[in-house]
Parts: structure tokens; C-alpha cells; sequence
């Protein structure tokens, strides 16, 4: 779980608002954001500095006015405790998430097919693990994959109800 960061680095939080403002140049302007989003400029300037951790309301808020769904996931991953297990989402575009959801979900025959064998006697016996671990891993690239899916769509939602 993450803490405040060092001032040096750039946070996650300043990157999605330099990005949105390459659509909506306002957003280049902290104080335009802050006001969009509720909050004073200087809890904004803490925010991006890493001087302070958003509270969820804040992200929800930051993710909203940004059209970056993906701010909620990340700050669920890297700064609560029960979202430590949950996958960050990528920022990418829908052509790259279907090629990945294409790789990942095209031996899902085999993997059920691979976990029915092992759990078919009710233990997982250690020359099993192995091949457990490769199926976890595989469901855990699922979920990514999901994740990502979910939060592209979310963003084209935001924008199509904003622009149209």
C-alpha cells in the first residue's frame, strides 16, 4: 500500500489531469480543475504533489471531471487495504484491450479443463501446484483484462454523454 509520495515524482492524479486537459485545455489550469472538481487549489497542488492522499470522494470526483475511471481503481489498488488485491486498470485504447482479451480468453478451454483434473479429487497435491499457479495466473490476466474493458467503456460513455 502506497503512502504520500515524494514531491519530485509526478502522481498519478496530475498526469490524468494534464491529460484531460489535451481535449479540455481548461484543465491545464489547476485552479479551473479544483473548481470543477469541489475542491480549493491548494488541496489540489497537495493532491498532485503527493503531499496528501485524496479521499475517495475526492478520486471519485478527480475521475469524473478527468473522464479517467481508471483513478478509482488505482487508488482502491495502491492506497486502501481492501483493494490491495484488485487489478490497476490501464489507460488504453478499446483495439488494444480486444487484442489482449483475444490472448488471454483463447486457451480458457484448456485451463477449465486443467482445474477440473485437479480439483476432481478434492486436493491439490504438490505436482499440481505448478499447474495451479499457471491457472491462477491466467484468471488473474482475465481480470485485468475485464478491468481495463470495463473502465474503456466507462470512458466512452462519459464522453459520448458529454460531447455527443
Amino acid at each position: 500500500m502506497k503512502s504520500i509520495q515524494n514531491s519530485s515524482q509526478t502522481t498519478i492524479w496530475k498526469v490524468a489531469r494534464l491529460k484531460r486537459a489535451m481535449t479540455q485545455p481548461r484543465y491545464g489550469s489547476r485552479l479551473a480543475a479544483a473548481q470543477d472538481i469541489g475542491m480549493g487549489e491548494s488541496t489540489l497542488a497537495a493532491i498532485e504533489n503527493g503531499d496528501r492522499i485524496p479521499l475517495p470522494e475526492e478520486v471519485w470526483m478527480m475521475a469524473e471531471v478527468y473522464n479517467a475511471p481508471e483513478l478509482k481503481c488505482t487508488f482502491c489498488h495502491d492506497y486502501c487495504r481492501l483493494g490491495v488485491d484488485v487489478p490497476k486498470a490501464e489507460d488504453a485504447s478499446l483495439e488494444h484491450i480486444a487484442v489482449n482479451a483475444y490472448n488471454v480468453l483463447r486457451n480458457t478451454s484448456q485451463l477449465r479443463d486443467s482445474l477440473m483434473e485437479i480439483v476432481a479429487d478434492g486436493k491439490i497435491t504438490d505436482d499440481e501446484k505448478p499447474e495451479m499457479t499457471r491457472i491462477l495466473k491466467a484468471l488473474d490476466d482475465v481480470v485485468q483484462v475485464a478491468q481495463d474493458l470495463k473502465y474503456a467503456v466507462q470512458k466512452s460513455e462519459i464522453e459520448e454523454r458529454r460531447y455527443g
